[in-house]
């Protein structure tokens, strides 16, 4: 069957749709066809009730065919959300992994990683460790000096990997950080 719509309302509603010259094709349009039909046979005195009736039930029944793509990626606009929120409030605990993220949220880790990288444009394990520099330097900026201490502060259990990231990040060791940063 081949619908077609003429005028500027039809036309709003399918740009607010997104259907457009790469997306008009609809397969399964059998419900619709069974409301056309039967709008068609109705009384005549109400032509112009029926017409708007099967215009906006045709848009709906369309929408629900586009739209759920949408849908899908504001969920996974939420969960990624909801993940960098975990990683935010817990990234200074020694025993953060993918993993816990995983169990912690019921989702799958390569779900959440993708689902992260996709909606920020940075994998988790580099902006856990970015934001774990972020807080060394607070921490040095605030006076604390002992490379071991910020490194296991901001979730490092092992120094020499702490400094290793940190040096790939600021460019200078940690401890390098320290002296150029007192008073």
């Amino acid at each position: 069957m081949y619908i077609s719509f003429l005028g500027s309302r039809a036309n709003m509603r399918m740009e607010n749709l997104k259907i457009s010259n790469n997306n008009f094709l609809f397969s399964d349009c059998s419900q619709i066809y069974d409301f056309w039909k039967n709008g068609f046979s109705a009384n005549s005195e109400l032509t112009d009730l029926i017409s708007e009736s099967i215009l906006l039930y045709t848009f709906y029944f369309l929408g629900e065919k586009v739209l759920p793509n949408e849908k899908g990626k504001k969920a996974d606009n939420n969960t990624a959300l909801i993940i960098k929120k975990y990683v935010d409030d817990n990234f200074s605990d020694i025993s953060f992994s993918l993993n816990r993220i995983s169990n912690e949220l019921s989702y799958n880790t390569k779900y959440i990683s993708s689902v992260f990288k996709k909606n920020f444009g940075i994998g988790i394990v580099e902006y856990l460790n970015t934001i774990r520099i972020q807080h060394a330097c607070t921490l040095i900026k605030q006076g604390f000096t002992s490379v071991c201490d910020i490194g296991t502060y901001c979730g490092y259990s092992d120094p020499q990997y702490f400094s290793k990231v940190f040096k790939q990040k600021m460019g200078i060791t940690p401890s390098e950080y320290v002296k150029s940063n007192k008073i």
